[in-house]
This record gives structure tokens, C-alpha cells and sequence, in this order.
């Protein structure tokens, strides 16, 4: 119950902030976009290559726990790298299949042994994979956490709701009186705001009256994320 009163409360004091169709920002931040789809490509990689050898390889627990560690390091980044997808576009589904494809392809090919897992395990544990320190990912990632999306870390709510057309609408909501919300505290309490969310939009919107709620998303962006560039 006391959890609830908490989600009430901050409901209470949640604005709405901006109704539209779908984001329609392409790449007038394209830089930021390319080092993002670069990381987000690296990423792919880096945990895919440690579930592949684990499932097709053999088993090998110390591994997926070296990957499980990796991702908790890089968390944080990660976040932000999807945050600079959402805000330009987002990618495809004809994007996102040819990335699992061409990832496929690539894990396929550098593991193909115990020794080649043993080796991604080793630099996984030695640090050496770390996005903002490895070679081949520095730049990008500075590109990344430099990018104004993402620099003062707001986090937004996304409310998607289908209204029979081909795209859903979608309302941003925020919590003005609590601007450092992690996405972490977001993404947990959002499924009890859920229904407060959609009784919002469909009372700020009229023709959301008998809309079919699509999804609800946390968004990170330093400004409205639906907002047109």
C-alpha cells in the first residue's frame, strides 16, 4: 500500500507536456545517430558472442557472468545510446533485423572455438571491452555522452495509443518535481502508472477517448523527445 500512496503522490504532480505523431526527427543529429548505431552494433556483439559460445560452443557460466558484468559496468551508456536512437528516429525493423543478421554473421565467425570464447571471456573480465575506453569505441562514446540529448538526463515517459490509424499517437508526460529520476525508478514504476497515464491522455485529447493503449516507454533526452528538430 505504502509503494501505491508513492505512485499516487507522484502522479499527482505529473505534466502533460506535448501531444503529436510520431517522432518524425531524422538525422539532423546524424553524427550523434552514426556513433550511437556504432555502439549500438559493439554491444550487440559483446553479449551476443558471450551467449553464442554458451549456447553453441559449450557451456560456460563464467563467461555469461563475465557479460552480465560488462553490461552492469556499461549500463549507463547503453541507456544513453538508445536515448539518441529514440530521439532520431529510432531504427526500423528492417534496421534492427539486418543489425541481428550482419551480428549473427560476425559472432559466428570470431567464435568458432573454446579458445576464441576463452579469449572474449578474458577481455571481457580484464576490462579491455569497456565502451569508453576501448579503441575502437572511445570516440563514439564520447560522442554519445557529449550529445545535448542526453547530457542534463531527463527522463520521459512515452504514452503510445492506437486510434485505427497507421501509426499510434503518442503524449510525452514528466515528473517536473522530480527531474533526476533515474530510468531505473522509471521503467519500475511504470506499470502502476499505466492506467493514470492513459486516463490523462484521454481526458487532455479528445479524439483518445476510445483509443487502445499500444505501450508506455521510458524515454532519456534532455528536452521533449517528440518535440519535431
Amino acid at each position: 500500500m505504502t509503494r501505491l500512496r508513492n505512485v499516487a503522490a507522484a502522479l499527482s504532480v505529473i505534466s502533460l507536456l506535448l501531444l503529436t505523431l510520431p517522432a518524425t526527427a531524422g538525422p539532423s543529429r546524424s553524427d550523434e545517430r552514426e556513433a550511437a548505431v556504432v555502439l549500438f552494433k559493439r554491444s550487440l556483439y559483446i553479449l551476443g558472442a558471450a551467449a553464442y559460445c554458451d549456447k553453441r560452443i559449450g557451456r560456460n557460466p563464467e563467461l555469461i557472468e563475465a557479460a552480465a558484468a560488462w553490461n552492469k559496468r556499461n549500463i549507463a551508456t547503453m541507456e544513453q545510446i538508445i536515448a539518441v536512437l529514440k530521439a532520431t528516429g529510432d531504427l526500423s525493423k528492417d534496421e534492427k533485423d539486418q543489425l541481428d543478421k550482419n551480428g549473427l554473421v560476425e559472432v559466428r565467425t570470431a567464435m568458432k572455438s573454446k579458445t576464441d570464447c576463452d579469449r572474449h571471456r578474458a577481455d571481457l573480465e580484464g576490462q579491455k571491452l569497456e565502451l569508453a575506453t576501448n579503441p575502437n569505441t572511445r570516440d563514439p562514446t564520447r560522442a554519445v555522452q557529449g550529445a545535448s540529448l542526453v547530457q542534463a538526463k531527463l527522463v520521459w515517459v512515452i504514452l503510445s495509443m492506437d486510434i485505427g490509424q497507421k501509426s499510434p499517437v503518442q503524449m510525452t508526460f514528466r515528473n517536473p518535481d522530480r527531474p533526476q529520476e533515474s530510468m531505473d525508478e522509471c521503467r519500475k514504476s511504470l506499470k502502476a502508472l499505466e492506467p493514470e497515464l492513459i486516463k490523462a491522455a484521454r481526458e487532455k485529447e479528445p479524439m483518445l477517448k476510445s483509443a487502445k493503449f499500444v505501450r508506455a516507454e521510458c524515454i532519456l533526452s534532455t528536452d521533449d523527445p517528440l518535440r519535431p528538430k
